[in-house]
C-alpha cells in the first residue's frame, strides 16, 4: 500500500483532476465511498497541490463539482431507483419499518443529515440516496448539499496545506480531525435528544 502511494506522490496536472473528480463522484453517485472513500483521494491531492504538482484553486474546483454533482445523481437515482430497491429482495432483508423511519427523518430533518453526513465516510454515501427515496424537495437538498460539499473540500483541501507536502502528517491531521467531528455530531445528537424530550414532558 505504501509503494502504491509512493507512486500516486508522484503524480501531476491533469491525471490528479481525473482521478478526484471520478472518485468522488463516484462515491456518492454509485456508492464506491464504501470502497474507496473520496476524502483519501481528495487529501491525497492536496497534499500534491502543497508540492506544486496541482493548482489549489483549480483542485478544488474539480472537488467541488464531482461532489455536487455526485451527490445530485445520488439523490435524482434515489428518487427514481429507491421504491425499486425497498421493495426488492435485498429491502424486504433491511426491515421494511427501517426504511420508513429513514424516510421520515430524512424528511423532517433532511437539511442537518445532508449537511452532516458530508463529513462521515459511510454515511456520505448513502444520505444523496435516501434524500431521494424520502422525496426531499431538491431545492432544499441542494441548498443544504452546497453549503456540506463546499466546506468538505475546502477543509480536505486544507489538510495539504497544513501538512506542507507531507502524506504522513496529512494523514495524522485528518485522523485527528475525524475523531473531533465525529465527537462534535455526537455531543450534538444527545443535545438534540435531551432538548426534544424536554419539550414533549412540558407539552
Amino acid at each position: 500500500m505504501s509503494a502504491l502511494f509512493d507512486h500516486l506522490l508522484q503524480l501531476s496536472g491533469w491525471p490528479v483532476y481525473a482521478v478526484v473528480a471520478a472518485v468522488v463522484f463516484a462515491e456518492t453517485a454509485l456508492l464506491v465511498g464504501l470502497v474507496l472513500p473520496g476524502e483519501t483521494v481528495l487529501v491525497l491531492a492536496s497534499v500534491l497541490a502543497a508540492r506544486g504538482n496541482v493548482s489549489w484553486l483549480l483542485l478544488g474546483i474539480v472537488g467541488l463539482l464531482a461532489a455536487v454533482g455526485g451527490d445530485t445523481t445520488g439523490y435524482l437515482l434515489g428518487r427514481q431507483l429507491g421504491p425499486r430497491l425497498e421493495s426488492s429482495r435485498f429491502g424486504h432483508r433491511r426491515n421494511p419499518e427501517r426504511w420508513a423511519r429513514a424516510r421520515d427523518r430524512i424528511a423532517q430533518r433532511g437539511d442537518r443529515a445532508v449537511l452532516t453526513g458530508r463529513w462521515v465516510g459511510f454515511v456520505r454515501s448513502f444520505v444523496p440516496w435516501l434524500a431521494g427515496l424520502a422525496r426531499m424537495p431538491f431545492r432544499r437538498f441542494i441548498v443544504a448539499d452546497l453549503a456540506g460539499a463546499s466546506t468538505w473540500v475546502a477543509g480536505c483541501v486544507a489538510l495539504g496545506f497544513l501538512a506542507r507536502g507531507s502524506w504522513v502528517r496529512a494523514q495524522a491531521i485528518a485522523s485527528s480531525a475525524a475523531i473531533t467531528i465525529v465527537v462534535v455530531l455526537a455531543v450534538a445528537v444527545v443535545v438534540a435528544v435531551v432538548l426534544r424530550r424536554r419539550r414533549a414532558r412540558q407539552a
